[in-house]
């Protein structure tokens, strides 16, 4: 989230007292973000982040760290995913700091200096699943409409023989082709998350999937396809599915 503020009115000192709060930049999947954009209630509780450390530390290493965040069991949560991981991009953000301003005398004071920044990603489970069904089916479901034809409204008109072909000539620079799509653009690579949603849709559809099926249906690269499979996904290598995947069973 983010603030403008007002510089006009902004007095020739800001005060400092809160530089040592520590806050967090999160990355939210768009749709929790709306379910958050309208919230006017300051005490109302979202979600909580539970953090864990995991002390079997290997020879030097320092222990892992991990960070959850788990959703507010209010009305506006309902059927969404409870559980999500804050997975790390930037454990060290350097010269990123919040500010607020008072409306009533426009005087500005500093809320907190930015130390981490997170991606938020749904965690795999029984919820989240459940949330991607429904969005398989919500893309699956036709929005076209049929409409019917009375008999006084114009079905058209007469063209002579001869007329149409003479029409193509004159007007036919008038159309506009489609470009072509080049190898390159087919295979961008699309947002890790947008990708595993797209492949547990087609895993909706189809129990078993070759890497060739599952590559015409992401149009992906096949090495960052394969990569992601590997997460999701188990590689038959013998049977009756021989060179083919399915889903994990905890998925």
């Amino acid at each position: 989230l983010s603030m403008e503020i007002d510089y006009e009115n902004v007095g020739n000192d800001i005060d400092l007292e809160d530089l040592e709060n520590e806050a967090w930049l999160i990355k939210l999947p768009a749709y929790l973000f709306d379910k958050w954009a309208d919230v006017a209630d300051d005490d109302t509780e979202l979600a909580r982040v539970q953090f864990f450390v995991d002390s079997r530390g290997i020879g030097s290493q320092p222990p892992k760290q991990s960070y959850k965040l788990i959703l507010s069991d209010i009305e506006r949560h309902e059927n969404e995913p409870k559980e999500y991981d804050l997975e790390v991009v930037d454990d060290n953000v350097a010269d990123t700091y919040l500010f607020y301003q008072y409306k009533d005398d426009g005087s500005v004071s500093m809320a907190a200096t930015a130390k981490k920044n997170f991606i938020v990603k749904p965690t795999f489970g029984v919820d989240y699943s459940r949330k991607v069904r429904q969005r398989t089916l919500q893309a699956a479901t036709s929005t076209r409409r049929i409409k019917i034809i009375g008999d006084n409204e114009n079905h058209g008109a007469y063209v002579p023989p001869g007329a149409y072909a003479a029409a193509i000539t004159k007007f036919g620079n008038l159309v506009q082709k489609k470009p072509k799509v080049s190898i390159n653009q087919k295979t961008t690579r699309m947002p890790k998350n947008e990708l595993i949603d797209l492949l547990f849709g087609a895993f909706e559809k189809y129990t078993y999937w070759t890497l060739r099926g599952l590559k015409d249906y992401a149009k992906q690269p096949e090495s960052y396809l394969k990569d992601v499979l590997n997460e999701i996904a188990i590689l038959d290598k013998r049977g009756s599915y021989n060179n083919c995947y399915h889903l994990k069973p905890e998925y």
